[in-house]
């Protein structure tokens, strides 16, 4: 028989709940020609996941050691996002620009620490952790049809870039 079979791996179980909520007001201003300037601002919670909670040991697709915190509070932020959109017939765009708070982003930062041998190869250490983050970006769409030897071909385009800024460091 197993002698470890009546020890836990991981340690003792636990159990973690969380309440989380969202609240989000926007309006859009319809200025004419198919053009619509739109604002909106939230407040939003996350809980942390699973992996974040408990992740501890070797993530093979990420080829690092993982180590969660089992204390870790809900993420929690406050966005602000303005654009401007057109709509003609079939013919769509969109441009906006966003600027997110986070008190407490919840993020796998670097661990030394937690650096491990597994099987004769070094892995590197990461841990989950929530810190003061910002997040600003922008995000632009559009799509128009074309007639292609009688077929309706749709065209669209996405753009999404963000800047991160871990506000703890």
């Amino acid at each position: 028989g197993d002698d470890n079979a009546a020890t836990p791996r991981f340690g003792a179980a636990s159990e973690r709940s969380f309440n989380t909520g969202a609240l989000s007001l926007g309006t859009q201003w319809d200025v004419g020609s198919g053009w619509q300037l739109l604002a909106d601002v939230s407040h939003t919670e996350r809980a942390p996941t699973f992996y974040e909670l408990y992740a501890h040991g070797l993530h093979v697709a990420t080829g690092a050691i993982e180590v969660g915190d089992a204390n870790l509070r809900p993420e929690r932020g406050v966005q602000m996002d303005v654009g401007a959109e057109y709509r003609s017939g079939p013919q769509r765009a969109r441009l906006s620009v966003y600027d997110s708070e986070f008190g407490n982003y919840i993020v796998q930062s670097r661990s030394t620490a937690d650096d491990a041998t597994v099987g004769g190869v070094a892995y590197p250490g990461y841990r989950f952790a929530g810190v003061k983050a910002r997040l600003t970006g922008v995000e632009a769409n559009g799509s128009t049809p074309f007639d292609v030897a009688g077929q309706k071909v749709t065209v669209e385009a996405r753009l999404d870039a963000v800047h991160a800024t871990n506000r703890d460091t």
